[in-house]
């Protein structure tokens, strides 16, 4: 498993004043083996910057021995893509354009790209297109729920579109699932089922078995694995010994109150973000999450 850390994890990061050399080499000072480098109207890395300098990012990366896993921003957060303002929306939609020239210079550097209903709901699924140029994992993280029909229409334009995995609800039964890793397994691709969420109010609806049901049903429809919450550890623990090998992807860490070392050991994937960007000691906090890596 690999551990990245984000951009704004780091002081002077949020802020977009971090000299971006000197994230890279704190982070992999830490132990962290990748950084998230997060991209803003103002700061360090912009829709301004050249491609000569995203080249010279990813050459300094390279010297310090450490990878750009991928590239965050928050700026859809304040320019909503679906705002009613046609002047908002261009403004967020001519970002995502210049966004997505930075991913494409950073590109030899990442392992994977992520994309969800904010930018396909500013640029639509063509954006996709775009970036599967750049030869990397493209996963389409709609959490689709509805019924088998519609699921078969929505994974299919995912996948033409060129990614190559999706993310599903299982709350929907087997038919529903089967449907996107039906559609999955035609070209090639992989389809993640939601077994249980990592926010409080998950818990009235995924708890008194639900869970479990969905992790079985997703094993049994052939799904490639699941996500499950690092809030609850010892539902994750629950939930491997019902899927096996499958992989697990597990949200919630810090913010929401999970903890990466209870988690760690029985899933492929954690995420780690305000717990090291809002401490008041970011490295040290970031040589805690790393020592939970190395364990």
């Amino acid at each position: 498993m690999k551990l990245s850390a984000n951009y704004w994890m780091f002081k002077g990061g949020l802020e977009g004043k971090k000299p971006i050399t000197e994230a890279m080499a704190e982070a992999k000072q830490a132990g962290f083996d990748a950084i998230e480098l997060t991209i803003a109207s103002q700061g360090v890395l912009t829709p301004d910057t050249s491609r000569a300098e995203c080249e010279a990012i990813v050459r300094q990366a390279r010297a310090l021995g450490i990878e750009i896993a991928s590239l965050a921003s928050g700026e859809s957060w304040t320019s909503s893509p679906t705002a009613n303002s046609a002047a908002t929306r261009r403004r967020i939609i001519a970002f995502t354009k210049k966004a997505l020239q930075i991913a494409e210079a950073c590109a030899p550097h990442l392992d994977a790209i992520k994309l969800g209903y904010p930018l396909i709901l500013s640029g639509g699924l063509s954006i996709a297109g775009e970036l599967e140029e750049l030869d990397k994992p493209l996963i389409a993280d709609f959490k689709v729920a509805d019924i088998p029909n519609t699921n078969r229409l929505i994974a299919e334009q995912v996948f033409d579109a060129g990614f190559s995995s999706i993310i599903c609800h299982g709350f929907t039964g087997g038919d529903a699932i089967r449907a996107c890793v039906g559609v999955a397994a035609d070209y090639g691709g992989a389809c993640f089922v939601v077994a249980e969420m990592s926010h409080p109010g998950a818990t009235a609806f995924f708890h008194g078995g639900t869970a479990e049901k969905i992790a079985a049903l997703a094993v049994e429809c052939g799904a490639d694995g699941i996500i499950a919450p690092a809030t609850r550890p010892e539902r994750v623990k629950i939930l491997r010994e019902i899927v096996g090998k499958r992989k697990i992807l597990s949200p919630g860490v810090g913010a929401q109150g999970g903890d990466a070392a209870a988690v760690a050991k029985v899933v492929e994937g954690i995420i780690v973000g305000r717990a090291i960007y809002e401490a008041k000691d970011p490295v040290t906090a970031i040589t805690e999450f790393s020592a939970v890596r190395k364990a």
